[in-house]
């Protein structure tokens, strides 16, 4: 009966009927940025990929142009189930958790009136980026938050997602370690803050219908991908959002194209 289920809920992602009582509205069709960050942070500590730290200077404008053109933003739940999105929604997300998004995005966050949702490794709260520094790729040991630091945040409005519990490539293990890293996330972010996580996202982006069928069998509602197009609201595929990376090397006018959905020439 067990598998059953799952092999049910896998053929709901392939066709993107999950979650109806989320996905059902009234409303047509609308599209909504969903926008990816690692770090916003200078210290590039001699890293093989820079490009996943924003600096702060840029994220701040970035928040400017969000706020002096009414963008709202959202936490990946709320674009999901709210009834009546505001006029110019967006979702701005964070992966891995790492303690510059405590010290540097938050405050900043904080100051422009905005929100976010936060994906964090289970396993590894308060420890380092363990996934990284196995693979010997060049990116260095870095400090990750803290449950003290994450049951603030959750406290203050950000919403705590989940990473997986150990940041495996999910659809090179197992279908016993797809389970685990699904559940074994939830139950440790549910018993950490006292209530049940809705959102997932992808390590490294990688999913299949097996991985988003465990994935909704651990009770989480939405996942993110890193496929980069516009998501559109409403079309029910809330196991498979797409979402745009910020890279550090993006200017302005990049940004705007991204966020406004003009064409990247």
């Amino acid at each position: 009966m067990k598998y059953t289920a799952i092999i049910l809920t896998a053929l709901l992602c392939l066709t993107g009927a999950v979650a109806p009582a989320m996905a059902a509205s009234s409303e047509p069709i609308r599209q909504i940025p969903i926008l990816m960050y690692h770090h916003i942070s200078n210290d590039l500590q001699g890293t093989s990929m820079p490009e996943l730290s924003v600096s702060p200077e840029n994220f701040d404008a970035q928040l400017d142009y969000l706020q002096a053109n009414g963008y709202t933003t959202l936490t990946v739940s709320q674009a999901v189930t709210m009834r009546n999105l505001p006029a110019k929604p967006i979702v701005l997300t964070f992966d891995d958790g790492y303690t510059d998004f405590y010290k540097q995005a938050w405050p900043i966050l904080r100051a422009h009136g905005m929100t976010a949702t936060l994906f964090i490794v289970s396993d590894d709260i308060g420890g380092l980026n363990e996934w990284d520094i196995v693979s010997n790729k060049g990116i260095p040991a870095t400090k990750l938050l803290n449950a003290r630091q994450i049951i603030s945040l959750d406290r203050a409005g950000v919403e705590i997602g989940s990473h997986s519990d150990t940041h495996p490539m999910m659809t090179q293990i197992s279908e016993r370690q797809m389970a685990q890293e699904a559940l074994l996330s939830q139950e440790r972010l549910t018993r950490l803050l006292g209530h049940r996580i809705n959102a997932f996202s992808y390590p490294y982006g990688m999913y299949n219908d097996k991985v988003c069928a465990y994935v909704a069998n651990a009770k989480f509602k939405v996942a993110c991908t890193t496929d980069e197009t516009t998501w559109r609201a409403g079309n029910g595929a809330t196991l498979r959002l797409p979402r745009f990376n910020i890279a550090r090397d993006y200017d302005m006018k990049t940004f705007v194209k991204i966020v406004t959905g003009a064409p990247m020439r």
